[in-house]
């Protein structure tokens, strides 16, 4: 092992001189083997990191594709939904009920209906569809 040391005493002033340490061989051995050891765990994590940023980047790519899929589902549902559903018509008519009575058509079938019932059952069909 070596280490730099300032001296004061050199000839080149303001430069570093190098001072050799001796160890004995057992030390030596130790010392390498725990550096061995150091460099084998720094390459275990740089390879659990490499493969996180594989996977992860793999969820990213089937994230989006499901997220694709998901869009492109809901179109075509929306897409049979106005294809198979008949439009509603509804006429305002006063009756011995009330003065604010609606009937409204749909599927065939007639049914009279206050207008907060019917914006009401509107609101709760929308919400259903999406």
């Amino acid at each position: 092992m070596t280490k730099k040391k300032s001296s004061k005493n050199s000839k080149n002033n303001g430069e570093d001189t190098v001072v050799h340490i001796k160890f004995n061989r057992p030390e030596a051995i130790q010392s390498k083997r725990d550096l061995l050891f150091a460099q084998r765990s720094i390459l275990e994590l740089l390879k659990h990191i490499k493969r996180y940023h594989l996977l992860r980047k793999k969820e990213l790519v089937l994230k989006e594709k499901a997220n694709k899929k998901i869009k492109e589902t809901n179109k075509e549902i929306e897409e049979e939904i106005e294809e198979n559903q008949e439009p509603i018509k509804i006429e305002k008519q006063k009756t011995e009920k009330g003065p604010n009575l609606y009937r409204i058509y749909r599927f065939g079938k007639q049914k009279l209906v206050l207008p907060e019932t019917a914006l009401k059952n509107l609101k709760n069909q929308l919400n259903q569809i999406k």
